[in-house]
Parts: structure tokens; sequence; C-alpha cells
């Protein structure tokens, strides 16, 4: 076994079972797969941060030094987190995207589902997540990889909907200064429907006195409606 501690923050470390026959390579590829980030080639492991271990060492070459542990960069320890992993349609004649919260050491086939539960949709195999292979070519990810430190997947199959747009927005009411809002809508919205978004917006941050009449909707200083 050896301990891996990590320069960046020495309180996030983990022990790996290993026999001292492998190398250092295959410490650095069960180090990614037991913390299930990657890959594993951004880890760089030494003793004390100096002087980097070379892929083809062996680990019983450098088993008095091991005994204390190794130092590693280049790869979080800390236990997954939630992220926001945008997904992208490769094929689509406008825009469509979808964006799902998944762990971040969340694998192809776990952001896959994820896709599914957000779309309503059954069918699994229309929900691929891909890769580029050359102009205008995909081939599908392996349902095993992991996410390595991605934020955006591409995606073929099924359609995905339109990307909504963040409108910046300002309300006065009642003669109090002016709130100010991020509010998403689908492309098209009309008045009506961005003025009902600042109400249910307002009541969910608890702004009092927020009445539909009172509310103008303007660009430039000119009203809408």
């Amino acid at each position: 076994a050896v301990k891996i501690t990590s320069m960046a923050d020495t309180s996030q470390s983990i022990v790996v079972n290993i026999t001292n026959d492998h190398t250092v390579k295959q410490l650095r590829d069960r180090i990614s797969e037991q913390v299930g980030r990657g890959p594993a080639s951004k880890i760089m492991l030494s003793f004390n941060g100096e002087n980097c271990l070379q892929d083809n060492v062996l680990l019983s070459s450098i088993e008095e030094e091991v005994v204390g542990g190794l130092s590693l960069m280049g790869l979080d320890l800390r236990p997954p987190k939630e992220i926001d992993v945008r997904i992208v349609h490769k094929t689509s004649e406008k825009p469509q995207a979808i964006v799902v919260r998944v762990m971040d050491n969340a694998t192809v086939l776990e952001v896959r589902k994820a896709v599914m539960a957000k779309l309503g949709e059954s069918m699994l195999s229309n929900c691929k997540i891909v890769k580029s292979i050359g102009k205008g070519s995909f081939t599908s990810m392996p349902d095993g990889e992991r996410l390595g430190g991605k934020s955006e997947l591409g995606f073929l199959g099924r359609s995905l909907p339109e990307p909504k747009a963040v409108i910046t927005v300002r309300f006065t009411s009642g003669g109090r200064p002016s709130d100010i809002f991020d509010l998403e809508l689908d492309a098209g919205s009309s008045v009506d429907a961005l003025r009902g978004k600042m109400i249910a917006s307002a009541v969910a941050q608890g702004k009092p006195g927020c009445a539909p009449a009172e509310l103008v909707v303007s660009r430039g200083g000119d009203s809408l409606s």
C-alpha cells in the first residue's frame, strides 16, 4: 500500500493498495481509477515535490522511499462534487443544448442517464455521448470513461431543446429602487412571458408588493407591451 498526499492541500490523501512489482505508470492509473478523476497522464508523483518519478520506474526499486508516501500534483483528491455539464447536439440544424448536473467523477453512462432523466427519454440508445474523429464525423465515447475535467460533451440521437437566453432585466415597483434579475427565457418569448418570469422571480426572492400591473418591461427607456 502507498499513501498519496496532495501537494496543493496536504489534508487530501488516499491510500492505494498496489504491490511493488508494478510501475509508477500503473500506480498513476490506479490513483486515477480510485479517485474517479483523470486523465492519469496529468498526475505527477514525487518524493516531497522534487524529481518527478518516471513512468517505467518499478515500485520495488524505490521501496524504502515509498514507505514514507508519495506527493501528488495534477489531480484533485477531494471527495466527488456536483458540477454542471453542457450537452451539445452535434448534427442539429439549429443550436441545441442542455445542461445536466452530475458528479465530477461521473462516467459517460451516468451522464447519458442524467440526460435521459432531464429529457424524459426512455431509450438509452437515443442519448449518445460522442467525440469528434474528423470533420463531420463522430464516435461514441465508452460508457465507462470518466469526465476527466470535461464540462462540455457532444451528443447525438434525439433532439435537444434550443438553448435558452439569459436576459438581465430591471423592474421598479411601488416607487422603490429598481431590482435586477437574470432570467432564463426561450427564444421568441413574449413580453407577457417576460413579465410573468419577473413576477415569479420577485416572489421567490421575497420582494413584497410586486403586482403585475406595477411591472413595466422596457428597453432603452422605452416601454414594451
